[in-house]
């Protein structure tokens, strides 16, 4: 079987910082039924359900090409508004004699670097089609993810924030809730845009520090980002780092259907040959 794309990624465009997306040649090379073919990469930046940036460039896979495949969205220029944006990123065949191999993308990170603040890496998540995400939703009939380790401290001058992407057609609306019964006011998030939810609220006015683990659930799919950054200040980041579903699949397997589907997943991604349900 033969696809016309790869499944897109959404990569998170926070406030007061430019973007830097790479791509190896040989990671897509690989996709490619036969190694070669004509793909379109696009990448768009959206912003309050704008298009405010991007591209458009056509890679010929069956020529040689050393040029890198590199995009850099330059947010210290645009003005966000205390709102983020996100980036997403698409291949997809242009001509009838390009397939891919397989729908799932490339591994796909954001490089962030800004002038007189820290640098760092945040990866991409799929747009669509993520497993553990769709067992969550079909079985709990809304999206539920986690993260273990949130530590606010005002003397230490640690600050936190989630953001959220909705790349759809619909608003989403989100509720956290603290392992200890601490929650903050539910937040609407607008199709096609970004959200900040700020966790110091979660401090009450007589705590120095709060440690603790955090349930965040949604009435649909969205992307949830976890965000480090000073005490006050959501724009000075030191750390980006994706949730984890709440897993409603099966976790563990009888040792033959564990390999069974480890062959039948190689030889997709490899041959694009598929043996069935696996």
């Amino acid at each position: 079987m033969g696809y016309s794309y790869l499944i897109p990624t959404l990569l998170d465009a926070p406030e007061g910082y430019d973007v830097t997306v790479d791509y190896a040649r040989d990671q897509l090379t690989r996709r490619l039924r036969g190694g070669a073919g004509r793909v379109r990469w696009t990448t768009r930046i959206y912003h309050d359900g704008q298009v405010v940036g991007g591209q458009e460039r056509d890679l010929d896979f069956s020529k040689p090409d050393i040029a890198p495949l590199r995009y850099v969205w330059r947010g210290t220029e645009f003005d966000y508004q205390g709102r983020p944006g996100y980036v997403e990123n698409s291949f997809s065949a242009l001509d009838a004699e390009t397939e891919f191999t397989t729908k799932m993308p490339v591994g796909t990170y954001g490089f962030y670097s800004a002038r007189n603040k820290p640098s760092f890496r945040g990866d991409a998540d799929f747009k669509f089609g993520s497993p553990p995400v769709i067992a969550t939703v079909a079985r709990f009939r809304r999206l539920i993810e986690a993260y273990p380790t949130s530590w606010l401290d005002r003397e230490r001058g640690y600050g936190e924030s989630l953001v959220f992407i909705n790349p759809y057609a619909r608003p989403i609306l989100a509720n956290l809730q603290s392992h200890d019964g601490r929650s903050l006011p539910r937040l609407r998030v607008q199709p096609q845009s970004g959200a900040l939810m700020r966790l110091e609220p979660l401090l009450r006015v007589d705590e120095p520090r709060w440690i603790g683990r955090l349930q965040i659930t949604a009435n649909n799919r969205c992307l949830i980002f976890h965000v480090r950054h000073a005490f006050g200040d959501h724009t000075n980041i030191v750390d980006h780092e994706h949730l984890d579903p709440f897993r409603a699949d099966t976790t563990h397997l009888p040792a033959f259907q564990a390999i069974r589907q480890g062959i039948g997943r190689y030889l997709k991604m490899r041959f694009g040959i598929t043996l069935g349900r696996m």
